[in-house]
């Protein structure tokens, strides 16, 4: 694979999928970063999340939302994930409550 690196994410065609979800990333070295804190990230925020809100994985899961918190987080070059089922695009980390949060 060619060493690509993007500046605008929004023109990238490196991707992850996590669920029902394409991650778009800038640079294989920045999907490669999200893919390997991705697994410890979502564990420990969950765990933070349980234990400050008193709830169970029973109840919710949250590995969606701080996917998605960890790819803000990860990728300074703009933002772009795209839901597969639906086919909704999303640019910004804030047009997501508009259709998920609590899905």
């Amino acid at each position: 694979m060619e060493n690509k690196v993007y500046l605008n994410v929004i023109e990238s065609d490196i991707f992850y999928r996590f669920q029902d979800f394409k991650f778009y990333f800038s640079s294989e070295a920045t999907r490669s970063r999200f893919i390997k804190k991705s697994e410890t990230f979502i564990k420990e925020e969950e765990i933070k999340f349980i234990n400050k809100y008193d709830v169970s994985l029973e109840e919710a899961s949250f590995d969606l939302l701080f996917a998605f918190i960890l790819y803000h987080k990860t990728e300074k070059r703009g933002f772009k994930v795209e839901q597969m089922i639906e086919n909704h695009k999303f640019r910004t980390l804030s047009e997501l409550p508009k259709f998920m949060i609590w899905r």
